[in-house]
């Protein structure tokens, strides 16, 4: 789980940087600092699977000259593929995060939880662009 945790970290420092993150994200970011060392290696394999990439701003000098950055300086932001993979890096944080604080609770009870939640998150999200 380190690896994907360390992935899970640097998605959401990229969607800090460009967005606000939700409550939930904010604590799992909170949780998740101590994998900051990793940021710079995950930034650059999350280019390498096209989860995040450069805004395309481009910075010119006064003389009107392009600076050509690093990419980690970059104003990067999440692509599709970096979204989908955040939510999916997102919902097995909260499966693991869930076991751990109530352990006795069984796995399936989880997983049928989240799974209405996401169901119920779905209908109100198409009645407030349907109403």
């Amino acid at each position: 789980m380190k690896k994907k945790e360390a992935s899970l970290f640097c998605l959401l420092e990229v969607k800090k940087k460009s967005k606000h993150l939700s409550w939930i994200e904010r604590k799992m970011y909170k949780r998740l600092l101590p994998y900051y060392t990793h940021y710079t290696d995950e930034v650059y394999k999350a280019r390498d699977r096209k989860a995040v990439t450069d805004d395309g701003t481009v910075f010119k000098t006064k003389e009107g000259r392009t600076l050509e950055k690093s990419f980690l300086n970059k104003n990067l932001v999440l692509t599709k593929t970096g979204e989908k993979e955040l939510i999916d890096l997102k919902m097995e944080w909260m499966k693991e995060y869930l076991n751990q604080s109530f352990g006795w609770i069984p796995k399936k009870v989880i997983e049928l939880t989240l799974q209405y939640l996401s169901v119920v998150l779905i209908a109100l999200f198409l009645l407030y662009f349907v109403l």
